[in-house]
């Protein structure tokens, strides 16, 4: 007999939510960082070369994210809400980073969460060999606990990069205080 370490439904249902939720509350910025970019080098016309090297960086690695969230949350069974808010134009671009700063923060406790759910009570259970090879080869939304803890701590990794990154950018682009 196989054993195989699986989630429960309830931690399935639980990881989901919290998974859309990160979509929601993180993702709005994916679209949006060329224009914040657009904004920074053609609008305000500010030097800053490192700043839009950050902003190319996080609006890769979102995308990734993205992608990386969605397919976790199908395999989990459940269906990606990919639902993107519409940022301000013309708004101040420290402004609209200080709010991107929070979105990172709140995407991190979520994925830290989503981690934790999933190493409550482990459920691994002896499988009879043929439904074991069934559920692994079938293309089910069978996905091994480590596998979900593995990808949560990158995204966790991932998203504590992002918020030291966006504390960077925020600094390269304040205006030096006044007498400095």
């Amino acid at each position: 007999m196989l054993e195989v370490d699986r989630l429960t439904d309830k931690q399935r249902k639980s990881i989901i939510t919290l998974l859309n939720t990160s979509l929601k509350i993180e993702y709005t910025f994916v679209v949006n960082y060329p224009r914040l970019i657009d904004q920074i080098v053609n609008i305000d016309r500010l030097p800053a070369q490192e700043a839009v090297k950050g902003l190319e960086r996080l609006g890769k690695q979102s995308v990734q994210h993205f992608g990386w969230t969605g397919q976790l949350i199908q395999r989990l069974g459940g269906s990606p809400e990919w639902q993107i808010d519409v940022i301000d134009r013309m708004v101040d671009v420290v402004s609209l980073l200080t709010t991107q700063l929070e979105r990172e923060d709140g995407a991190r406790s979520l994925y830290q969460q989503a981690k934790k759910v999933a190493q409550e009570q482990p459920s691994k259970g002896a499988l009879g060999k043929l439904k074991s090879i069934e559920i692994l080869l079938s293309g089910s939304n069978f996905i091994e606990r480590s596998s979900v803890i593995a990808v949560l701590e990158r995204l966790v990794f991932d998203e504590e990069d992002h918020i030291s990154l966006v504390k960077k950018i925020i600094a390269d682009l304040k205006p030096p205080a006044s007498g400095d």
